[in-house]
């Protein structure tokens, strides 16, 4: 920055007369400054640049230069050719008043206006798009400057953090900027766990590591799946909103509430539902379940589980992405979900018969037997919107033992995502 010479000190005697309009106006009690001269209301002078100014209730209404425009300062810091008497805009252009407009109607304007101080003091790099604004969320890989930083993509990496808490749960799915309000984990603190690689096989979908959230031991090294950790033989209510109410055991849950950027339209993540009551308890009550349950403003109905199959069933060993072990997207060797089964390992072996409308998948014919103790559903991903209805968003990582406590399953999270777009809600495989 450097000092402005004033305006009356720069230029000679014989053109001060023609610069200033009205130096001897009487004083109203109300003045303006421009480049260290106070003119009083009423008055107007012209600038450097050839700006005609005038005072009025206090704001100067400047005329567009009628010679080249060297810049346009009211009095404050340097900002290399504009300012408002603040400090550096990083040269956006102040115009004549009218002239900003919000046309994306995201409440920042495409300049400044001095006479409306009570606008953002940021300039919109882009009016024509609503996802692009000062201090927005800026979405990594588009190669926009979504947030008007002059940066492109530089969305905050998330690191892998230590220790297994529910802030840490989500950085550890690459959620770490602003948008955090709360985050804490209910259920059995040994039913969670943050992961460089799940049981040393399974990496994470973006960033260092993910989060790991189990009915039983989320680092099941120690304890296996099968037959499981019982940390509860007493019942509690399904949380599913849509549920019966029916009693569920080992209920663990990743309990977050966030105030969504402005410019974000819609979320994602990646999960993969892992569970040891495959392939014995296909079709079976006895089947352990896994929800993503959204509270968002607008919504209809308020609460509901996003994540489903392409059927709209819930995430089970029912669920129709679950795959047969010979035909696993992501390879389960080395985890506890491909050893050796030391129960029955036929489809729906354990009880026989079905639930009412549980279709058995075709490789379950002919008696087919399996000799791993589980099998998962591959990764896939959970997307839906952010309204702007305002207010913030809750979301609900669940997973529990259904009908009763043995038998383990695993959900692991990674890769959450806000969205520039607003996506139905949905749930794909990759």
């Amino acid at each position: 920055m450097h000092a402005r010479t004033p305006l009356l000190c720069l230029l000679a005697a014989a053109s001060c007369a023609l610069l200033i309009a009205a130096c001897g106006s009487e004083d109203s009690g109300t003045s303006c400054t421009i480049d260290g001269l106070t003119i009083n209301d009423g008055a107007s002078a012209r600038t450097r640049d050839c700006r005609t100014c005038t005072c009025t209730a206090g704001a100067l209404r400047c005329s567009a230069p009628s010679c080249g425009d060297a810049g346009f300062d009211t009095g404050g810091n340097d900002t290399g050719g504009s300012d408002t008497g603040g400090n550096d805009t990083g040269g956006s252009d102040v115009v004549g008043p009218g002239e900003c407009r919000d046309s994306d109607n995201d409440g920042f304007y495409s300049c400044l206006d001095p006479l409306h101080p009570e606008r953002p003091q940021e300039v919109d790099c882009d009016d024509s798009d609503s996802t692009v604004q000062p201090g927005a969320y800026d979405f990594f890989g588009n190669r926009v400057d979504d947030d008007c930083d002059g940066e492109i993509d530089n969305t905050p990496r998330c690191g892998c953090p230590t220790g297994v808490t529910g802030p840490n749960m989500l950085e550890a799915i690459e959620l770490c900027d602003g948008s955090i309000v709360s985050a804490t984990m209910s259920g059995n603190n040994a039913a969670f766990d943050i992961a460089t690689r799940y049981e040393g096989a399974l990496g994470p979908r973006s960033g260092n590591c993910l989060s790991v959230i189990s009915s039983g031991t989320a680092n099941p090294a120690s304890a296996g799946v099968q037959p499981g950790t019982e940390f509860s033989v007493v019942g509690v209510a399904d949380p599913d909103p849509a549920g019966t109410g029916e009693l569920v055991y080992d209920l663990a849950q990743l309990v977050v509430e966030l105030d969504p950027p402005n410019n974000a339209r819609g979320f994602q993540f990646d999960f993969m539902f892992l569970s040891s009551e495959w392939p014995e308890f296909l079709c079976q009550t006895f089947n352990d379940t896994y929800y993503t349950i959204a509270t968002i403003p607008g919504f209809t109905p308020g609460s509901q589980n996003i994540s489903f199959d392409s059927n709209g069933d819930d995430v089970t060993v029912n669920v129709g992405f679950f795959e047969q072990p010979a035909a696993w997207t992501t390879n389960l060797v080395g985890t506890s979900m491909a050893q050796n089964d030391v129960l029955s390992n036929s489809c729906g072996g354990i009880l026989g018969g079905g639930a009412p409308g549980c279709t058995m998948p075709g490789y379950c014919s002919g008696g087919a037997t399996f000799r791993e103790i589980g099998s998962g559903s591959g990764w896939l991903t959970t997307q839906a919107p952010v309204t702007q209805a305002g207010g913030n968003i809750q979301l609900v990582f669940s997973i529990h033992d259904e009908g009763d406590s043995s038998l383990d399953s695993v959900v692991l999270i990674d890769a959450f995502e806000w969205l520039p777009y607003e996506p139905e809600i949905n749930t794909v495989k990759e």
